[in-house]
């Protein structure tokens, strides 16, 4: 009797346990009845494993998941013109991907308050929320993107979001503000694309970006929120109608691949980017700024001075049109810092000599054509030196500090 009994006990068990967890499938609900009798099809399943798609015109409510608490891939929710709440998935608190898009009767993200993890995405598209609230206990998300939300007014709701990696917010007409994006948020890449009355930063507390990208935010005009950034990879500024200089970007030294400034035509002011080591860029991009007559800042000079450096500038102001325009303004102030202090080089154009100071002791100085032939070699055991160069043509000159550092002077 005991061992029957016992036998029983542990069938009802495993089959509680395989019927609380969905197995490795992809389940899709097109229409109400689907969802109503989603407990009947699948008994206790409050567990699952793969992918859950819901999609269809007669949808109207998601009681029928209330069992359902996590899901270890996909949750999408997309084209359900009449789904008017999401209370049905009051129980969710994990799932990997959580994907709502085209719900325009959506007003609020108020069911989701026991979701703490979205592993990899959230993706909000095309729903009619004001805010995020109901996203209060989530804590991180690897990528958030937020695209065609025209109610969106400000980001409230992340209370306790620790890290999103990459932030991309698209096309959310009312957004004034980041509002609510808390600054101690861990974030990789920002995006902010087309959002007409976005016009500034919130405060965040970041130093190293992978990439921030501002494009297309007629009404965007300040950079403020990002003064304690020091690092980028990529810095993308383009068709920014508003925005006249780049305060808040001071404190940046590396951007290790290029720097992009296009089309902000009121952008007068770049000299927020002077402190950027040259060591670092791979390519700069400046074209289209029509108001910006100052290229010549020291960090551009310093990169346009290394030989086969890759600069695009072009249709800027008068003394930024294009980049033999900006290399004559750098040779005017020719400075370069190379070994953590400030070079000069004077006369620039130079004549039959020039003076190198503030010299590294003990400095081995070569001078190169621009087909690469060394033509002069000389020492210096001091900081300053002078250099004979009566014997040589007119035309662009290489100067190259101990091997290493390389600038450039013109020869009258």
């Amino acid at each position: 009797m005991t061992k029957h009994y016992f036998i029983s006990v542990l069938v009802l068990i495993c089959f509680a346990k395989i019927h609380s967890q969905c197995g490795p499938i992809s389940i899709v609900l097109s229409n109400q009845a689907q969802v109503d009798s989603f407990s009947i099809n699948f008994p206790q399943c409050h567990r699952i494993d793969g992918n859950i798609t819901i999609s269809g015109n007669d949808i109207e409510n998601l009681d029928g998941l209330l069992l359902i608490d996590s899901i270890d891939r996909r949750l999408e929710i997309s084209n359900c013109p009449n789904l008017y709440n999401l209370y049905g998935l009051r129980n969710l608190t994990v799932v990997q991907d959580l994907h709502i898009s085209q719900c325009p009767l959506i007003e609020d993200l108020v069911p989701f308050q026991k979701l703490q993890l979205a592993s990899n995405s959230l993706y909000l598209y095309k729903l009619n929320i004001k805010n995020l609230k109901g996203l209060e206990k989530v804590y991180f998300i690897r990528q958030l993107h937020i695209n065609d939300l025209d109610q969106l007014e400000e980001l409230v709701g992340l209370d306790s979001l620790k890290t999103a990696s990459t932030v991309r917010i698209a096309d959310c007409g009312e957004l004034k503000s980041l509002k609510g994006l808390r600054k101690d948020i861990e974030i990789s890449q920002l995006e902010l694309v087309q959002n007409n009355k976005l016009e500034a930063l919130t405060e965040l507390d970041l130093n190293t970006l992978y990439l921030l990208s501002i494009k297309e935010n007629p009404n965007f005009n300040d950079l403020k929120g990002l003064s304690e950034l020091t690092t980028l990879w990529f810095l993308v500024l383009t068709k920014n109608e508003l925005l006249k200089n780049l305060s808040g970007l001071d404190r940046l030294k590396n951007v290790n691949i290029n720097f992009r400034l296009e089309q902000n035509p009121l952008l007068d002011d770049i000299s927020a980017l002077k402190n950027i080591s040259s060591m670092t860029l791979d390519s700069v991009i400046i074209v289209n700024n029509k108001n910006l007559e100052k290229c010549h800042i020291e960090s551009v000079c310093n990169f346009l001075y290394i030989p086969q450096s890759i600069a695009r500038i072009e249709n800027n102001g008068n003394d930024c049109i294009d980049r033999l325009t900006v290399e004559k303004n750098c040779l005017k102030t020719s400075t370069f810092k190379p070994f953590g202090q400030i070079i000069n080089v004077f006369p620039n154009p130079a004549n039959e000599s020039f003076i190198i100071s503030n010299l590294p002791q003990f400095s081995k100085i070569e001078i190169y054509n621009v087909l690469g032939q060394l033509m002069i070699s000389d020492f210096s055991s001091t900081s300053n030196q002078m250099v004979n160069c009566s014997g040589l043509k007119s035309g662009l000159y290489l100067i190259k500090i101990n091997n290493k550092e390389t600038f450039k002077i013109f020869l009258k």
